[in-house]
């Protein structure tokens, strides 16, 4: 009587422990896709901020009169520059490259310097044409600024760059 109470007790445990592996077996590999988009690198590239890089896009099209049937490509678009820039992101964090806001805004005066424009009138036709805040303008020199370092570092154009560490990524979508 007692070993079929033993046998009974091992079959249980096993059988917990077989569900538990299989459980966290299946969510180290996956993400809550309400949350995220896509994972890079084990990183996951939030579904809002997909979504509000693709209304920005989205505005840009409606504003040029362009007919978004014409454009399937767009999501796929922003979701592959998101990747990239996930990328760059973790590679700059890696190798302590970094951007101040005082190199930032300083880009931001000197393009504005080059332009006929005061920084009123020219983002105003930021919000006109993409919806764009200041904020998103910076946070966009910010960006580019960093891709133009990793350039630098890598010693190597960007796109071969990125296609290399997409090539060598674990990006799930």
């Amino acid at each position: 009587m007692k070993l079929k109470k033993w046998i009974a007790v091992l079959l249980v445990f096993l059988l917990l422990l077989t569900g538990a592996f299989f459980y966290f077996l299946k969510r180290s590999n996956s993400f809550d896709r309400t949350k995220y988009i896509a994972k890079v690198n084990g990183e996951g590239i939030l579904k809002s901020d997909y979504e509000k890089e693709l209304a920005k896009s989205r505005h840009f099209f409606l504003w040029a009169k362009q007919d978004l049937k014409n454009i399937p490509s767009l999501e796929n678009d922003v979701l592959n520059k998101m990747i990239d820039l996930a990328l760059i992101n973790q590679y700059t964090k890696k190798k302590g490259i970094e951007i101040s806001d005082e190199e930032v805004n300083n880009y931001f005066v000197q393009y504005l310097a080059g332009k006929n424009q005061t920084e009123e009138e020219y983002l105003q036709k930021i919000k006109e044409m993409y919806g764009s805040s200041k904020e998103d303008v910076l946070k966009t020199i910010a960006n580019d600024l960093l891709k133009e370092k990793v350039q630098s570092a890598a010693g190597k154009p960007l796109k071969e760059w990125l296609a290399e560490k997409r090539a060598s990524s674990k990006t799930i979508r």
